[in-house]
């Protein structure tokens, strides 16, 4: 279990790394490359949701509970689905305490990730996939990663 000293650290250099990459995808937003901004803001949730694998992996939570695996959370930061499910999830969790938004969560984080695969690379099967991320789509991402991150910060993370 971390200390809260480093587990701050480490949250707080994933909440910055969102913040930078929610610039680069505001920044690059224009008509050809919203796929591309896109992509930035879905790595801006990620981070978002790192940092919140990296606190529940601090505080021991049990991942068999969480997943099912016998495996640390912590060996599962490199997926991007679950870390895209914790920064949509645990949010509206705190609203509401409502664990039958899980399903809901886990599949809107399935489909901003496929969403991503199938846009960020070009398609030889499908030459306009990155067409299909609009103007409004790439508006809704940044802005749910931007309310995300806003909501994450204002947490203080301390020793019980």
């Amino acid at each position: 279990m971390q200390e809260p000293a480093d587990l701050n650290a480490v949250v707080k250099a994933c909440h910055d790394a969102a913040e930078k990459l929610i610039e680069a995808s505001t920044a690059v937003k224009k008509p050809g490359s919203y796929h591309i901004a896109y992509h930035l803001a879905t790595l801006a949730l990620e981070e978002i949701g790192k940092a919140s694998t990296v606190f529940m992996d601090s505080r021991g939570v049990d991942s068999k509970k969480l997943g099912g695996e016998d495996r640390s959370l912590m060996e599962w930061i490199d997926d991007h689905e679950r870390k895209l499910f914790w920064a949509i999830w645990l949010p509206t969790f705190h609203m509401n305490l409502a664990w039958q938004t899980i399903p809901w969560a886990m599949t809107f984080a399935r489909r901003i990730h496929q969403t991503r695969v199938d846009t960020l690379y070009l398609n030889p099967n499908d030459l306009n996939a990155a067409s299909t991320i609009t103007e409004e789509r790439v508006n809704n991402i940044i802005n749910l990663a931007s309310a995300g991150l806003e909501m994450e910060r204002a947490k203080t993370y301390r020793q019980l």
